[in-house]
């Protein structure tokens, strides 16, 4: 029971004496002690605090959002866990994250080259086919410049 002291709402200060209180940085001090490393046990105890917390939403496309944020959050960056190999670096990243809405029959997608997310829409297709049709995850992320938007502000 090493995670027994988690959980989604902040410490409250602590008062060691009449001169000294200490009090958290921030929100999130209830998640002191939460492992963040990205072996398979840390992200397995992160996955079910983060499953145990999040707050429920009432549409399915809110729930795909708030599902890809909370993958975001155990997501491997390519650098942060690596081993040599012969000689070489290899890394381990995490090529591509999904999510399936059961409901509406969607399976939604996004990958570490595009990180937009992307759907396919499986009422669209005959569950009868006898053909194999394939879709391609390759892609890249755009980056939109929105410099152009800024507007001066004027405070109210």
């Amino acid at each position: 029971m090493n995670y027994v002291n988690l959980k989604s709402q902040d410490v409250g200060k602590l008062q060691l004496n009449e001169q000294l209180t200490l009090r958290s940085t921030g929100l999130g001090s209830g998640m002191l002690g939460l492992p963040g490393d990205f072996t398979p046990p840390s992200r397995f105890v992160r996955s079910a605090f983060f499953s145990s917390f999040i707050v429920p939403v009432d549409t399915s496309k809110d729930a795909i959002y708030q599902l890809f944020h909370t993958l975001n959050n155990f997501d491997i960056p390519k650098g942060v866990a690596q081993e040599t190999y012969k000689g070489q670096p290899m890394y381990d990243i995490t090529q591509w994250t999904s999510a399936n809405d059961l409901k509406n029959r969607r399976f939604y997608f996004k990958t570490y080259d595009d990180q937009s997310i992307r759907m396919v829409d499986l009422a669209k297709f005959d569950k009868n086919a006898k053909d194999i049709k394939v879709i391609s995850m390759a892609g890249e992320t755009s980056i939109r410049d929105v410099s152009e938007q800024a507007k001066q502000y004027s405070p109210q």
